[in-house]
């Protein structure tokens, strides 16, 4: 039997998006890789609002930013035990940051705020990883056609390539995803543009290995971009924009997380209202970045937030914000179809991450 452990963020007060908020922090829960079984939640750091997580690329280190008025960024260090101390923290010089990652070389770690302040910032990290001050930021500008989700920018997501030569900025405010370079010297320089169809409210962006494809999740159309991405350059076309969920689907939904295993990208969908929440695998056309569905499975839960795939591949938990649990999907990774095992209680999670 292998355990593997899952770190979850959490809402802990209430917010327009989420009312009903359980959480106290950051919870840790261990899988049975041969059952599919979790651990109940245990919580391991009292945190306000930590509702995105992500993992260093090589140390037992965990990011966290809080979602609150004047946004944090928190570093934990994680025992072999699953415990967290903390390593240090950072003002993310805005508020209500929603998104941090980690670029490949382990040397920034780089958060967006979705309201006010800065857009983006990057922070230096030491071999520990503890995060110092600061080293560039950037600023969006613009607006959308939707009055009400896009008078102003929205960054939503910073997602570093592969190669960590660039990181790409998903803005739901502007419909536009921004390209800048990550190299010491112009660390934070906008590179390009690739503009999204108008109002179609970009989230969360994730590569294939390679980092010549990109996923792009848009929240406003229902719908998932696929982008070509130039390594050399850091620029971005656009392949193409697909429906995330089947034509005849019930309700409306708003598609939230993305992620690339091989040929397989996985989306979840939000059911908004009465209609229920999804998830939709598509089978990646490796000449021409086409997606084909191939896969759409209802959700026991509401909300689901965020996903993540086990070190070997073989589960994929989500993240149910709305109902407190996280559902675990048996993953066969040959055909890459997901079949339901079970559902755990866990306070209003929302973010799901592993160390490798």
């Amino acid at each position: 039997m292998t355990i593997q452990r899952f770190f979850v963020g959490s809402y802990t007060s209430p917010l327009p998006h989420a009312p009903q908020a359980q959480g106290r922090g950051i919870y840790v829960l261990s899988l049975d890789s041969e059952t599919g079984q979790l651990s109940p939640a245990q919580l391991q750091a009292e945190l306000p609002q930590p509702s995105f997580l992500a993992a260093h690329a090589r140390l037992p280190v965990l990011y966290a930013v809080s979602e609150v008025q004047h946004g944090q960024l928190s570093a934990e260090r994680a025992g072999p035990d699953g415990a967290l101390e903390l390593l240090g923290q950072q003002s993310t010089q805005g508020d209500s940051p929603v998104h941090v990652r980690v670029d490949a070389l382990g040397r920034w770690a780089l958060t967006v705020n979705y309201v006010g302040g800065v857009s983006v910032l990057a922070y230096p990290l030491d071999e520990n990883g503890r995060p110092g001050p600061c080293a560039a930021r950037a600023q969006h500008h613009g607006h959308g056609p939707d009055p009400q989700r896009q008078a102003e920018p929205h960054p939503h997501s910073v997602t570093p390539a592969p190669d960590a030569r660039h990181a790409y900025v998903a803005d739901l405010g502007t419909d536009e995803v921004v390209t800048y370079d990550l190299a010491a010297g112009s660390l934070l320089t906008r590179l390009g543009t690739l503009h999204l169809p108008p109002g179609s409210g970009p989230r969360h962006l994730a590569f294939n290995a390679a980092g010549t494809l990109a996923f792009l999740t848009l929240e406003l159309s229902s719908s998932v971009a696929a982008i070509r991405r130039d390594a050399q350059s850091g620029s971005l076309d656009l392949l193409g924009v697909f429906p995330a969920r089947p034509a005849d689907a019930a309700g409306q939904a708003s598609p939230a997380e993305v992620l690339v295993s091989g040929p397989f990208v996985y989306v979840s969908n939000r059911g908004q209202g009465s209609a229920p929440s999804s998830l939709s695998v598509f089978g990646i056309n490796v000449d021409t970045g086409a997606l084909a569905l191939l896969q759409h499975l209802l959700l026991p839960g509401r909300t689901p937030r965020s996903c993540a795939l086990s070190p070997d591949g073989a589960w994929l938990l989500v993240a149910n914000q709305d109902s407190s649990s996280i559902t675990v999907l048996e993953r066969d990774p040959i055909s890459g179809e997901l079949k339901l095992r079970n559902t755990f209680d866990c306070p209003t999670p929302t973010s799901i991450c592993v160390l490798s």
